[in-house]
Formats: C-alpha cells, structure tokens, sequence
C-alpha cells in the first residue's frame, strides 16, 4: 500500500483478502485510525515521561548519596583545606563545581553512548528489514 492512512484503499484490501480467503484466518485491521494512534502515541509518552522522572530521581538520590559520603570520606582533606586559609564558602563553591563536572560528563557521556546506540540499532534495522529510514535524533 502507498498510503496506510487510506482507509478506503485498506478495507478494499481487507475485503479482497476475505474473498480469497474463505477459510482460515480471520483479518482484522488495528490501529489505523488516527484517533487510535493518537491514545497509543498519549499512552507510549506518558509511560516514558514517568519512567523519566523515575529514573532522574534515582539519579539525583545516587549522586546525592555519592556526594555525601565523598564528603564524609574528605573531612580530613577538609579541614587541611580550611587550615591553609579556605573560607567554608569557598569549599563549598569546590564541591558544587566537583558535582558539576561530574554531572555533566555522565550527561554528555549518556548522550554519545545513546547516540551511539540508536545509530547502530538505526543501521540494523535498514539493513535487516531494507527500508530506508534516517536517524534522528529527539531535540525537543
């Protein structure tokens, strides 16, 4: 079919194959509707926003965690650094810059290993299936 959206051209299909068929299996049309696709699309994305916020809580409750006990194993280097002169303003400021770059290369690290991944899968399934679709890449 040129189009799938065509519902005319699909239930002229539909009814031809019943034709020849007269036994057998039963042919049903799912999902072709754009109302229907629009529930599965709402549905698909509410499911990975909440898996999202899911996983970004366990993030922040593992970096937390790694953060504090990073502290408690530092306190002696702490206290050197405020017996050489540091304010407690300024060694905070040096934590928050060590959880900084540690978020952001795990972020930009994600990003290149998905990427990566996507694009390999991408390249699978054209080769698997011969049909030509492009990468792309979720900016929104």
């Amino acid at each position: 079919m040129k189009n799938p959206s065509d519902q005319e051209a699909t239930q002229s299909l539909i009814d031809d194959l019943t034709s020849v068929l007269d036994y057998g299996p039963i042919i049903r049309n799912y999902g072709t509707t754009p109302a229907t696709l629009n529930k599965i699309t709402k549905l698909v994305n509410l499911f990975f926003d909440v898996l999202i916020a899911i996983i970004m809580f366990m993030c922040f409750f593992a970096l937390s965690s790694n953060m504090s006990a990073n502290l408690f194993e530092q306190t002696k280097e702490i206290g050197v650094l405020r017996s050489i002169g540091f304010t407690s303003k300024r060694i905070k400021l040096l934590y928050f810059y060590e959880a900084l770059v540690l978020v952001m290369a795990s972020c930009s690290m994600g990003v290149m290993i998905g990427v990566t991944v996507g694009y390999s899968m991408t390249i699978e399934y054209v080769l698997f299936m011969k049909i030509n679709i492009g990468f792309w890449f979720p900016w929104a």
